[in-house]
């Protein structure tokens, strides 16, 4: 209800300003009662005027008549009293003597606007304020005529301090009294608007806690006491987990304001709390993650079938070349000597034949185990169809090779059970590793090729890895690589990156070497660049090349498509990728969302948190981010999750049987779920079949690459390409 000044007081006039008149009359009748008992008094003892208690007598009378009127109508009995005051105050002012008596009765004269305002309504209090000026005037004019007529103006200051006087009652006190006034009559109003809003407030948190998918427990802890709960909570957890939850909340030393784990029945929940303002509750989420559990674990169950795939030979199950290479690595910075041991069965061939492939592959397991017992070998592992490597400590070169001849002469003399006339005789070529080779992998290589060219007669030979000829090859080789550059030998292709529809989304830059004797392949060259340290400098040509490709001016309608390129563990090592990329693109006039980098899990093994760095920095410029050969490396789930990436691509290994094998898909399905709720983009990768690609799209929002929908393209043949339709309209595979 809004309150006006002219509004009259029958509508709003409060309990207490009738109590408050009530107050007043019986305290002025006292008091009219007391003056006209001395009035009387003064009048036996001193004969002063009668007239002094008649005054007051009449006075009393017209305050118990106002008090009387009051009992009916509080209005009326307001009136009358002010009415009484006023001609008071008339009196005073006009009767009264001496003159300072008089001029009490002209502040109660101006002071009668603010009773009307705090006993009856502000606009009567307006209208005395007006009604005030007569007398007022008549004052001032009075008080000019005389100082007029006697020429005597040494009063003048009495004009200035009535005007003074009569501004501070009559206006000044009113009419702040008249602000404060409206505000108390509307505090009751905005006292329920607020508690209105407070209200619905509540009744809004009460209905989203109610109806929240999410699950709540409210939680006062200074009472030890749950003080709601939502029925989502209640859907979720049967009554003896609630009651386990609640106990774990409650019992704790402090509110748990950090995630904390709670097992309930084999699932598995997390907890969070947080302190709700202005109250002494805590507000706690619970969410189940045992689905994320599961998936964890089918993933990682996938990662070791895939590892043991990727390391370990299908057919013995005994650690492959590239596990092999990978211990040599770890390996060749011991302080004790170490060596590297190349065994050839000489016979190995027929034994297989033989056997069949099934025992023969058992045969060679045990086999190898017996080489590893008798050398008192760190590491053995299968190289090739036929040959094994070891890798044997502690021994000086005289030891190691009697021990190699002692077990040639063994070996000369042992037969299988199933194959007669044939022993395992075996030749074997050692070499010493030490930290100073830059590459283990060439140094194997060399070593075993040297088991073909042992000489007849010759069992166990001693390869130098740092013999003048294999110094002058390696030399070759890295000056081929650093000469490519300058040759312009190197170049690129671009593979499309589709999605369902075969619309063309991004391209990946493949780097190429056509040396003048011929195509040297990728898996070649790139392992071979990265074990001679000149991986950067390739990664440096390929920036430059596509940054340039992408600087090229576009026809109408065109638009630039993304090109990602591949960088490898060196690149990430140097630290100064994120400058390198910056550089190849302000060089060219390149914005970063042109270009993305494509890395494998592998590169990420090493520095951590410096590789983290790194990423964010290139995803904090635009640039995307994508992990390449996914499912194939040692990265755990948990630190998948943490990688500041913008996609996965999954690797050829993952779509292999998806077709036929329920279980695989059913993997590839919860990777690309999993993936799907980080917000990562997934690409499938190496998709080769029709029947792949139409299984496949059944997962919403994934992307492919493969020779289904195109072979790698030349840089002409992508201009020429994305110059005769917009990139928008071209689809996958092309017709013809």
């Amino acid at each position: 209800m809004s309150v006006k000044s002219g509004s009259s007081t029958s509508s709003v006039t409060p309990a207490w300003r009738e109590q408050a008149m009530k107050t007043i009359l019986l305290h002025g009748l006292l008091l009219c009662l007391l003056v006209g008992a001395l009035a009387l008094l003064w009048h036996f003892l001193f004969q002063a005027p009668l007239f002094h208690a008649l005054m007051a007598f009449a006075f009393a009378g017209t305050v118990l008549v106002a008090r009387r009127v009051l009992m009916r109508n509080v209005q009326i009995s307001v009136v009358l009293f002010l009415l009484l005051m006023y001609l008071g105050a008339l009196a005073i002012k006009l009767l009264a003597s001496p003159v300072h008596l008089s001029n009490l009765g002209v502040i109660f004269l101006y002071s009668i606007p603010l009773m009307a305002m705090a006993l009856h309504s502000l606009a009567l209090s307006r209208w005395l304020m007006y009604f005030n000026l007569i007398p007022f005037g008549a004052i001032i004019f009075g008080e000019l005529i005389a100082m007029l007529d006697t020429r005597n103006y040494s009063n003048v200051n009495f004009l200035y301090l009535h005007l003074t006087v009569f501004v501070f009652f009559n206006f000044i006190v009113p009419f702040a009294m008249r602000g404060m006034i409206l505000d108390a009559w509307r505090m009751p109003e905005v006292r329920q608007s607020m508690n209105k809003d407070r209200s619905s407030r509540k009744r809004l948190y009460r209905m989203l806690f109610e109806h929240s998918t999410q699950p709540y427990l409210i939680v006062r802890h200074a009472e030890q006491r749950v003080i709601d709960m939502n029925e989502a909570l209640r859907r979720l957890l049967p009554a003896n987990a609630l009651s386990q939850l609640q106990a774990t909340i409650l019992n704790a030393p402090v509110p748990i304001t950090r995630a904390q784990r709670l097992e309930f029945d084999g699932r598995t929940f997390i907890i969070r709390g947080q302190a709700i303002e202005q109250s002494q509750n805590h507000l706690y989420v619970v969410e189940d993650v045992s689905h994320v559990q599961r998936l964890q674990r089918d993933v990682d169950e996938m990662n070791d079938r895939f590892n043991r795939q990727m390391f370990l030979d299908p057919h013995s199950g005994l650690p492959n070349r590239q596990a092999f290479v990978q211990a040599m690595e770890r390996l060749k910075n011991t302080d004790a000597p170490i060596y590297l041991v190349c065994v050839k069965q000489e016979m190995s061939e027929y034994i297989a034949e033989r056997l069949g492939p099934t025992e023969h592959a058992r045969k060679q397991k045990t086999f190898a185990r017996d080489l590893k017992a008798r050398l008192n070998a760190q590491h053995v592992g299968k190289l090739s169809q036929h040959h094994f490597g070891l890798l044997v400590t502690g021994l000086s070169e005289a030891e190691l090779r009697q021990k190699l001849t002692d077990l040639y002469l063994h070996l000369s003399h042992a037969k299988y059970d199933n194959v007669e006339n044939v022993s395992l005789l075996s030749k074997f070529v050692f070499a010493p590793i030490d930290g100073q080779i830059s590459s283990m992998s060439y140094l194997l290589d060399q070593t075993e090729k040297s088991l073909v060219l042992i000489q007849s007669g010759e069992f166990v030979v001693a390869f130098r890895p740092d013999t003048e000829e294999s110094r002058i090859e390696q030399m070759n080789i890295r000056s081929q690589l650093e000469l490519a550059v300058d040759r312009d030998e190197l170049s690129f292709v671009l593979q499309p990156k589709v999605n369902a529809q075969g619309e063309l989304i991004e391209f990946e830059a493949l780097m190429r070497w056509e040396h003048r004797d011929g195509h040297v392949s990728p898996a070649s060259f790139i392992p071979m660049a990265e074990e001679f340290g000149l991986v950067t400098q390739l990664t440096d040509w390929l920036l430059d090349a596509v940054a340039e490709f992408q600087s090229q001016p576009l026809r109408p309608g065109q638009s630039i498509v993304p090109v990602s390129v591949n960088v490898s563990a060196r690149d990430l090592e140097r630290g100064d990728l994120v400058e390198r990329v910056l550089k190849a693109l302000s060089r060219h006039g390149v914005q970063p969302d042109c270009l993305g980098i494509e890395l494998t899990e592998t590169a990420l093994l090493g520095d951590w948190d410096g590789a983290m760095e790194q990423l964010h920095q290139l995803r904090f410029w635009g640039i995307r981010v994508s992990v390449d050969d996914f499912g194939i490396g040692h990265s755990s789930l948990s630190r998948m999750v943490d990688l500041p990436v913008d996609c996965l691509k999954l690797d050829r290994s993952f779509m292999q049987g998806v077709t036929s094998d329920r279980r695989r898909l059913m993997l590839v399905r919860a990777m690309v779920d999993l993936c799907r709720s980080l917000n990562m983009q997934v690409v499938a990768e190496g998709v080769e079949t029709e029947a792949e690609v139409t299984r496949l799209s059944e997962f919403d929002g994934l992307l492919f690459q493969g020779f289904y929908f195109s072979q790698p393209l030349s840089r002409i043949a992508c201009r020429r390409l994305l110059g005769s339709a917009a990139s928008s309209s071209l689809r996958f595979p092309l017709d013809g």
